[in-house]
């Protein structure tokens, strides 16, 4: 209902640009720290077997009330797949915005200064998943039936998502194994797996930390 409310104010608009106004707002709802930013997803393909992939992004900032400091910003994305393109797109939204989250909970803690640093760490310790989600994890995605040169398409497209902190590969005959350490959950990086790999390659298995794919 607060959203609400500020959704039509005009200085919503203006505190996407200027760190003050978001201040502002937060002094007047009694906020420490006010969280604003801007998110869009869009169509990446639909394929034979009818599942539609979509891309979201999600672009915010922390900001200190006292102050109007920025304590932390980023920008990131994340994939999903689903057979109806809004499903796939809120997935989508949602799964970025977890991204934030972890990455935002990691540089206030650590960033946060005087700003309720103990009381922002006693809520991740007491939030199911918090630091935990924000931790590495490593999957295995193991190419068959494919080039050097699409395996190395892959990898590249990998490298480039925002949850992914590392990329090993190696190549033998007519399969690839990629070997990536990313934060987040196991299911959000699957899909985020189908959504740079889905027009290529498809999903043969699934397994414990471990993907499947062959060539179309």
């Amino acid at each position: 209902s607060t959203y609400a409310a500020l959704r039509g104010d005009v200085l919503l608009k203006s505190a996407l640009d200027d760190p003050t106004v978001a201040a502002s707002i937060g002094v007047d709802y009694g906020a420490d720290i006010v969280i604003i930013g801007e998110a869009f997803s869009e169509l990446v393909n639909s394929n034979a077997a009818g599942m539609v992939t979509t891309r979201a992004r999600v672009e915010a900032r922390a900001v200190q009330t006292a102050d109007g400091r920025i304590l932390a910003a980023d920008g990131l994305q994340a994939g999903a797949a689903d057979v109806a393109e809004s499903t796939s797109s809120k997935t989508a939204l949602r799964n970025a915005g977890g991204l934030i989250a972890d990455a935002f909970l990691q540089s206030l803690c650590t960033n946060g200064g005087g700003i309720a640093r103990s009381s922002i760490g006693d809520a991740v310790a007491s939030t199911s998943g918090g630091m935990a989600a924000a931790a590495a994890s490593t999957t295995e995605v193991k190419v068959s039936e494919a080039s050097f040169s699409e395996v190395n398409t892959l990898y590249s497209a990998l490298k480039e998502l925002g949850s992914v902190q590392n990329v090993d590969r190696s190549f033998s005959g007519s399969e690839g194994t990629l070997v990536i350490e990313h934060t987040g959950s196991f299911d959000n990086f699957l899909d985020e797996v189908a959504s740079v790999s889905g027009s290529d390659f498809e999903i043969i298995n699934v397994g414990d930390g471990e993907i499947g794919l062959k060539t179309k």
